[in-house]
This record gives C-alpha cells, sequence and structure tokens, in this order.
C-alpha cells in the first residue's frame, strides 16, 4: 500500500509539467497563427499551473493567482449580437471575415444596413449661412457612407477589394496573418459647408467593442475638389464607454465624441467627413466592433 501510495504522489508532478508544456506549446502555435490575445490567455494558464505547483498550496492561493492573470487580459471577442443601447441581448457567433495575406481579400467596403430616416443633404453649392435665427439648433446628419477596411502594408483601400452589407459593430474582421487591420469611415456631403459655421462637430458612435482601452478615433475634413490639399484633422479622442467582455450576452453602449473646431483649421470648407479608427498594437488584427450613428454640427454662435 505504501509502495502505491508513493508512485501516485511520484506521478503527479510529471502531470502537471506536462500540462504547463502543453499549454505553452499551444500559447506559441496560436500566437505564429495571428491569434495573439488566445494565446495569451493559455500561456496564462500554463503559468498559473506553474505557480501552483511552486507554491504547494493548491486551493485559494491558486484561484486568486488565476483570477489574477486572467482578468489582467483583455477578453478575447467570442461572441456577438446586436442590441439597443442600454438592454442586454443574448449573444451568437460573431460574423468574421478573414482578410488573407494574398490578394483574394485584399480589402472590404461596407455598407450599412439600410435604416428608416431621412437623409438630409444641404443645398448646393455652399452653406454660407448654415445657422441662422429661424435655424440656431446643432445640424444633425445621419451617416450614410460606407466603411473601408484593409491590412498592412497597404496605406488605403485597395482597388480590387470586395464590397459587403452590414454594420462594424456587427460584422467583424479579423487578420488572418496577424498582420494590423486598419479601418476608416468616408462619407461625402454631396454640399460644401464652411467650417466658420460650427465650434465643434459630434461624432455619435454604436460602440460593441470588447477590448477597452483600445482605439482611438479620428475626425478628418476635406474638399473633394482640392485633393492634393491634406485633410484636417480634429482629434484623435478615445472611446471611453467600451465595456469588458461577458460570456453569453454583451451590452451596445452610444457615445457622442465632441471634436472643437479652431477658428482658423487649415481649411476654408469641406463637403467630406473620414473617421479613422486608431487601434492599439495589442488588438489590431481584430476590426473595431463600432459603428457611425449621425455627425451633429454644432454653431459657434447661438442665435
Amino acid at each position: 500500500m505504501g509502495r502505491l501510495i508513493g508512485q501516485s504522489m511520484d506521478r503527479a508532478p510529471s502531470y502537471s509539467a506536462l500540462g504547463i508544456a502543453a499549454s505553452l506549446q499551444v500559447a506559441a502555435v496560436l500566437y505564429l497563427s495571428g491569434l495573439r490575445l488566445l494565446a495569451l490567455w493559455v500561456a496564462a494558464v500554463g503559468v498559473s499551473i506553474l505557480v501552483w505547483r511552486w507554491t504547494q498550496r493548491r486551493s485559494k492561493v491558486f484561484l486568486v493567482i488565476l483570477n489574477a492573470l486572467l482578468l489582467s487580459l483583455p477578453m478575447p471577442d467570442l461572441y456577438s449580437s446586436r442590441g439597443a443601447s442600454g438592454t442586454n441581448t443574448r449573444s451568437a457567433p460573431k460574423d468574421m471575415g478573414g482578410i488573407t495575406a494574398d490578394d483574394t481579400f485584399p480589402g472590404v467596403i461596407l455598407f450599412p444596413e439600410v435604416r428608416q430616416h431621412a437623409i438630409l443633404v444641404p443645398p448646393l453649392p455652399a452653406m454660407k449661412h448654415l445657422f441662422s435665427a429661424k435655424n440656431p439648433n446643432p445640424l444633425s446628419i445621419p451617416f450614410f457612407g460606407s466603411y473601408w477596411v484593409y491590412k498592412w502594408p497597404q496605406r488605403r483601400l485597395p482597388r480590387n477589394a470586395i464590397t459587403m452589407h452590414g454594420d462594424p459593430d456587427d460584422k467583424r474582421f479579423q487578420s488572418t496573418d496577424g498582420n494590423p487591420l486598419s479601418m476608416e469611415a468616408h462619407q461625402n456631403l454631396g454640399a460644401f459647408i464652411e467650417t466658420s459655421c460650427c465650434s465643434a462637430i459630434e461624432v455619435a458612435i454604436r460602440n460593441g467593442d470588447r477590448y477597452p482601452g483600445s482605439v482611438l478615433v479620428d475626425l478628418l475634413l476635406a474638399d473633394s475638389h482640392m485633393p492634393a490639399k491634406a485633410p484636417v484633422s480634429l482629434g484623435p479622442l478615445p472611446v471611453l464607454s467600451t465595456q469588458p467582455f461577458h460570456p453569453g450576452w454583451r451590452q451596445e453602449m452610444v457615445e457622442t465624441l465632441s471634436f472643437p473646431l479652431p477658428l482658423t483649421p487649415g481649411i476654408p470648407r469641406f463637403d467630406e467627413f473620414t473617421v479613422k479608427f486608431e487601434l492599439s498594437h495589442s488588438r489590431g488584427n481584430h476590426s473595431p466592433g463600432i459603428a457611425i450613428e449621425r455627425f451633429v454640427l454644432v454653431p459657434r454662435v447661438r442665435l
């Protein structure tokens, strides 16, 4: 009996060592495959087992260390579902669109789903008096443009990008070779607006992202009749409404980013909005789950 007990105790370290080695090997394969966040999670499990063996306290200490390691990592965005702001909905597997390393899937033009709202297009040619005593309120312009998704080393959307329909807070994209993605939103207003009319431009977004502190949003103004002139940047601003991941459900938030417009922005008029989503290195191979609701032009002087 003593021999059998001794043998079982001797075998225990080998099982834990095998688990540590297997988890680290799996983490290495996942990292090389581009699934870097998942690789960190698998490696954290292996490290926590190693700490467990080192402390020889297999109850509360192990659980505390394991929870601390896992909670310190951003949760992989494994589920996605559409939901109204401020409500919880059951999750469903997200719609992933791989962007491969070759030219078969070089980029995506994503057109939002058609929504039931009136699209306001200012009258041509230019709105010199956008706000007046009869119209002192901010001007709200729904987003009716498109999203461009591409990946490094591309600096702009390739010509052979494919066209898809959906919203980026519901339809996600992942770089299958680990190279970082870029996402932009473009909207042409069909009319010129003088920059002197506004003190700020607000961008209302629907945020279903699951990587807190990993997205900056920049708003650029451009004159389509002057392509040689660089667009004017009003940002970037951080997205602050991102909620941590919770298995089985997600909460979509609504946030408004306010971009102050200086008195001399470097461009007298604009007719194009470009919104750039800047991603941190830790999640650069996953597209942001953020969609644009509308732009709001805030008058410089309330009459």
